[in-house]
């Protein structure tokens, strides 16, 4: 008990509070991982209950979709190559601004 009041108070001096909440957050997690994997044990699979034909064969629609994707980013990617060295870092940083949330300006 004086231990962890002792470890709350020096934490409270380095760290502030939203620090500490994912901080302990994160020891839970752990606790219950540990716990978890402490508690369940693995089942042991026989050799011969695993197929050689067991490799899936990706669907057609996922094929699809993939195809689909590579060829729009192929056409997208176009749009920047007329770029100049200045506007694609500007634009780099306006879309990691963008995606981080905060105020591009």
């Amino acid at each position: 008990m004086i231990k962890k009041f002792l470890s709350n108070a020096m934490l409270s001096i380095v760290m502030d509070k939203s620090a500490k909440e994912k901080y302990f957050a994160v020891q839970e997690s752990r606790k219950a991982l540990k716990e978890k994997k402490k508690g369940a044990a693995t089942p042991i699979v026989e050799p011969a209950a695993i197929e050689p034909d067991a490799k899936q064969e990706p669907s057609m629609d996922r094929q699809e979709l993939i195809r689909n994707a590579l060829a729009v980013h192929k056409e997208q990617s176009k749009v920047f190559a007329n770029l100049n060295e200045n506007e694609r870092r500007r634009l780099q940083l306006l879309a990691m601004h963008a995606m981080l949330g905060k105020d591009a300006s």
